[in-house]
């Protein structure tokens, strides 16, 4: 089924494959859906009388091309009643749920695609009990003889017809799908090695529960983000991932080790009440597994000095770098952003392990570096260039107490680093001084580094103090 990652219902047709379910089977009738845009999915469950009470809640998730929907937010919910639920669509969908699966032309010749600017993604109806612990998934099929059928949800952002065939070594595959903008349903027919996908209603489905087996454990948790900076009275709510999503408990707590400068609630969120760093603990209630947040809460009208902590990751080496960093705004921009801020972009961060003419591991290095040039091929529009030099100094240099006079002596010479520009070899504890075009001068401390086995990719935590000089 590889092949099918170029197409629209990929990720629903790999979900449902790989469920552990078992079908709830009865009489309650058959459901259809229009093939126009759908507005409204109005189900009865067959069997879903003996579900009233084990179901509470059905919810729609997106799902991109990797079958990935746990991190993604819920698009709509609606409660089980009556053996079955009637749940509204969402009228858009965020942007970040959105995949353009056309683009690249990798195609085959006989399929044709009418836009290959159209974004697409898919829709999944999960089934939830009173505590929130996901039960299974809701499909809507049918099987006659040899022929199976199964509709899913597909939502485009602009009409798309895909249309034609191809062949591969175990299906033929038909494609016969009109697409208009909004949600709508694709039918998906196996008949043998004889495959079609097409928006043409199909007669005879009924809505099935498909119940996942129990017994998950949770194995891990991890939070959208590692390191946050407010000032007093603002907030943010953080999102814990508990690993794997199907897992039977999926509840956690929240701790905040200073709550008088960072508190946080029982759903995440965190308000910043006075100026320093306070840690936030996310915890499973199954495993006891952990993830921490550091919040960095910062009175604005206190003092020019500013301590600020952050994360850094990146993709892949040689490719599109993950990381650039701006002093003026204290944050990270990813690939996509560089070129639409490239004007306040001060350094950027590489993680190297195949280039044999550069050092290894982690570095930081100006936009108007040699690097940059050569690394950020994919930022064609990195203009203008801007020159923020760097030195590598004593791991001692940095403390929360350094004078001016301390870090204007440290900044005197940047030659100790290839034209200045660069700063390389970082570890965990290594600390550089550095100077932006504008006259931000500071020091960074790498608090910590780490790499992902198998993959060029790396992350790199680090504490900054800037002071701005006229």
């Amino acid at each position: 089924m590889k092949k099918y990652n170029l197409y629209l219902i990929a990720a629903i047709v790999f979900v449902s494959a790989a469920l552990a379910s078992c079908n709830r089977d009865d009489d309650d009738g058959d459901n259809g859906l229009s093939t126009s845009t759908i507005t409204t999915i109005d189900a009865t469950v067959e069997g879903g009388s003996a579900l009233n009470n084990l179901i509470d809640e059905v919810r729609l998730y997106g799902v991109t091309s990797d079958a990935e929907y746990r991190n993604e937010p819920v698009l709509a919910t609606a409660k089980f009643i009556n053996g079955g639920f009637k749940i509204d669509l969402p009228a858009t969908v965020q942007p970040s749920l959105l995949e353009n699966m056309f683009g690249s032309g990798d195609l085959p010749k006989d399929v044709n695609v009418s836009n290959k600017n159209a974004k697409t993604t898919g829709g999944v109806l999960f089934a939830y009990d009173k505590d929130g612990k996901m039960l299974g998934h809701f499909s809507y099929k049918r099987a006659t003889g040899n022929t199976n059928v199964e509709a899913f949800l597909t939502y485009s952002d602009s009409d798309l017809d895909i249309t034609g065939k191809e062949t591969t070594e175990s299906e033929n595959i038909t494609h016969s799908v009109s697409l208009k903008t909004g949600w709508n349903q694709v039918f998906y027919i196996i008949n043998g090695n004889e495959h079609t996908q097409t928006t043409t209603s199909q007669s005879g489905l009924k809505w099935v529960f498909n119940e996942w087996s129990f017994g998950v454990s949770v194995h891990g948790v991890s939070l959208n983000e590692n390191a946050y900076g407010l000032n007093i009275g603002e907030e943010f709510t953080l999102i814990a991932h508990v690993e794997p999503f199907n897992a039977d408990n999926l509840n956690v707590e929240w701790n905040s080790d200073k709550p008088s400068i960072a508190e946080v609630d029982n759903n995440g969120k965190v308000i910043a009440k006075s100026e320093g760093t306070a840690v936030i603990t996310v915890t499973t209630v199954d495993g006891r597994y952990e993830a921490y947040c550091i919040v960095t809460v910062i009175d604005p009208t206190s003092q020019p000095e500013l301590v600020y902590y952050y994360y850094l990751s990146l993709g892949g080496v040689n490719s599109s770098l993950g990381s650039a960093y701006s002093t003026s705004t204290n944050r990270r921009y990813t690939s996509s952003e560089v070129n639409a801020n490239s004007s306040i972009i001060d350094w950027i961060y590489y993680y190297n392990t195949s280039r044999d003419d550069y050092p290894e591991g982690h570095m930081v290095f100006s936009p108007a570096s040699l690097w940059a040039r050569e690394y950020t091929t994919s930022w064609s529009n990195m203009e203008p260039k801007r020159g923020t030099k760097f030195k590598v100094v004593d791991d001692s240099a940095f403390n929360y107490t350094n004078t001016n006079a301390e870090l204007e002596a440290l900044a005197k010479d940047f030659s100790n680093n290839e034209d200045g520009f660069s700063a390389t070899n970082l570890k965990s504890g290594s600390v550089v001084v550095f100077k932006t075009d504008d006259g931000r001068l500071g020091l960074f401390k790498v608090d910590g580094v780490s790499t992902a086995s198998g993959i060029d990719v790396g992350n790199f935590w680090f504490t900054v103090k800037i002071q701005k000089f006229d």
